[in-house]
């Protein structure tokens, strides 16, 4: 990709497309295609147009929406879980700050 994008290396911007198409299709790693999507969209930023670009956006959203779905039937039990904790630990703060032997009720 590097050799390929590299300013001045007489590439045409379809190959260099077609080539960044290529790569966005394999299955690699998370760290990976944040690498390649950030690349395209640099250089379809220096050489290409707000079509290209909008292009780039929707396949790197594609692919996060890929790969979110893959944990969507885990994530509802997984954020109910999450979201039960929290409210039992602010109960627990609130019932914390009333047996300090304060009353908020503004009379001294």
């Amino acid at each position: 990709l590097d050799m390929e994008t590299r300013q001045g290396a007489g590439t045409e911007p379809a190959d260099v497309r077609r080539l960044f198409e290529r790569v966005a299709s394999l299955k690699l790693s998370s760290k990976k295609m944040k690498y390649v999507f950030k690349r395209w969209l640099g250089w379809e930023q220096q050489h290409g147009n707000s079509q290209t670009i909008a292009h780039v956006k929707d396949r790197a959203r594609d692919y996060v929406e890929s790969k979110a779905g893959g944990a969507d039937a885990r994530a509802p039990a997984a954020r109910a879980a999450r979201g039960t904790a929290r409210d039992e630990s602010s109960d627990d703060d609130d019932e914390a700050e009333d047996s300090d032997g304060e009353s908020d009720d503004g009379g001294d």
